[in-house]
């Protein structure tokens, strides 16, 4: 998967994906989307706005940090 959005160096980098995450993955992707995480019509690139409207709604993730299975992907 290639994403990034912040800084040059982070734009279209490669991320590893785990093989436990990818399922979760593959459950949002949408080849006709140009971003993986979408509201309606426009992408989710706000970190407050995932977290209020997706990731604290979900009982699976709320537990959890967005940034978490960067640490220990596997």
């Amino acid at each position: 998967m290639r994403g990034g959005m912040k800084t040059k160096a982070g734009k279209n980098r490669v991320i590893p994906i785990a093989q436990k995450t990818l399922p979760l993955i593959e459950s949002l992707y949408n080849p006709a989307n140009e971003f993986l995480l979408n509201l309606g019509d426009e992408p989710l690139l706000d970190g407050d706005n995932l977290r209020a409207r997706i990731w604290n709604k979900s009982s699976l993730l709320a537990n959890h940090l967005p940034h978490d299975r960067r640490h220990a992907y596997g």
